[in-house]
């Protein structure tokens, strides 16, 4: 939960790091340190956001959105 919280304080410090957040959050997620009985299916998802925003159906800002509301969530307070 820390480690999630520092990485809520850097994303909301520089958003241009959304992106390697949700990557360190999908590789977290499959090695298991973020368990699918807490965290459900989410954390695995993360990543895919950005490929849909280099695919054009998802803006760059969305994507921002879903990692930093998750961030909020499992976070908990900076």
């Amino acid at each position: 939960k820390a480690c999630l919280a520092d990485l809520r304080g850097a994303v909301e410090r520089q958003p241009d790091l959304s992106r390697d957040a949700a990557r360190w959050i999908t590789a977290a997620a499959l090695r298991g340190d973020l368990p699918d009985e807490h965290f459900g299916s989410e954390p695995v998802f993360l990543d895919d956001e950005f490929c849909l925003v280099d695919q054009g159906i998802f803006t760059r800002e969305q994507a921002h959105e879903r990692v930093l509301s998750f961030l909020i969530q499992y976070g908990g307070e900076v």
